[in-house]
């Protein structure tokens, strides 16, 4: 149980838990995710789904020449317990001729003392992991309290409890033992980490005035339009039984034409330049007293690229869903179970979009 506490395994239950992913690697660390069955994206970016070693898969089987050149190959590499075993695979193969099998018996004398050293460092660690458990124990935190269209950032600290408490007698420092809990250090700030709303407004056209809206309900994107909006008018209406709102009204503008700078990225050296270009403007006032422009080609850009990386998450997802389970050479299988989890709602950056979160 104490596995699915520290991760709590829901990413096998999202519909499609290539959304919600384990980083690639860890700084400092060394770990293979699949030992976790956790989803993570292979080196060309694509969708890899990992799960236990089945039992008894058969290894492919190589003959006595392809076992010495391995064996080499992992002395070199200094691996020895693997040399080991593909040495003694030779010395025991009934195909492999008496000079395989004599060079195999002449390596296998060579690396003893390495043999000796490395099951001693071996059976020292497992008396450590025993005591104490692994020395790296990945854990996963999934924050229910944030808000879409907000920023975070986070840290972490360890408390542990102490077991000597009241043994004074035992600890170095007698203090120690009215000490219940043992804090660590605290972790240094994660990187921000952007939410991302589940409602999107569209300011698409001024005669007559128009906009889009763009809700994640029930775990897909319903779509609705309102035209003729004039100046007062709240940003809610009801669409094919979906309740649209902003929780804003319209308070000025319905600018048909406004000369707005648009940016542009040059494609060969990344240059930045301004354009001015005639477009339509509309301004809002939200709940909160915030005053919002709304920008028709900034707002018609937004949609274009909310709708492109829908459909490449969309495409993810089927791609995802057409993989067979990669099975990882484990010893140990992971025990399944958890709480379920819903895939976030994807979007763009969450500028002033609000809403309720998935």
């Amino acid at each position: 149980n104490q596995v699915q506490i520290l991760r709590p395994p829901f990413q096998s239950f999202i519909e499609c838990p290539v959304l919600w992913q384990v980083p690639a690697e860890l700084p400092g660390l060394s770990l293979k995710w699949e030992e976790f069955e956790a989803v993570v994206k292979s080196g060309e970016g694509k969708p890899a789904r990992f799960r236990g070693a089945a039992a008894g898969m058969d290894k492919p089987r190589l003959q006595p020449v392809q076992l010495l050149n391995k064996a080499k190959e992992a002395i070199a590499k200094k691996e020895f317990l693997t040399a080991e075993e593909l040495l003694l695979e030779v010395d025991s193969a009934e195909s492999a001729l008496p000079k395989q099998k004599e060079d195999a018996k002449s390596l296998l004398r060579s690396i003893q003392a390495d043999l000796e050293r490395v099951r001693a460092e071996a059976a020292r660690k497992a008396t450590i992991a025993d005591t104490l458990g692994p020395e790296v124990e990945p854990l996963w935190l999934t924050d229910l309290t944030v808000t879409p269209g907000k920023a975070y950032r986070y840290r972490l600290r360890v408390l542990a409890f102490n077991p000597y408490v009241g043994y004074a007698t035992q600890l170095e420092n007698p203090n120690d033992a009215g000490r219940v809990l043992v804090e660590g250090a605290w972790s240094e700030w994660s990187d921000p980490v952007e939410v991302k709303p589940s409602s999107y407004l569209f300011f698409t056209a001024a005669r007559p005035a128009r906009i889009e809206m763009h809700d994640w309900t029930n775990g897909q994107w319903v779509i609705g339009a309102r035209s003729d909006i004039k100046v007062g008018d709240p940003i809610a209406f009801t669409e094919s039984r979906h309740d649209f709102a902003y929780d804003a009204a319209v308070v000025a503008g319905l600018n048909p034409q406004i000369n707005y700078p648009e940016r542009s990225v040059s494609g060969k050296d990344g240059q930045i330049s301004y354009q001015e270009r005639p477009t339509a403007s509309m301004t809002l006032i939200t709940a909160d007293g915030e005053v919002e422009e709304r920008i028709a080609s900034v707002d018609l850009q937004r949609r274009k690229e909310l709708r492109n990386e829908n459909r490449d998450i969309d495409n993810l997802c089927k791609e995802f869903k057409g993989l067979e389970p990669v099975h990882a050479p484990l010893q140990e299988r992971r025990p399944p179970g958890g709480p379920r989890g819903r895939p976030p709602a994807p979007g763009l950056e969450p500028g002033l979009e609000r809403g309720l979160g998935q």
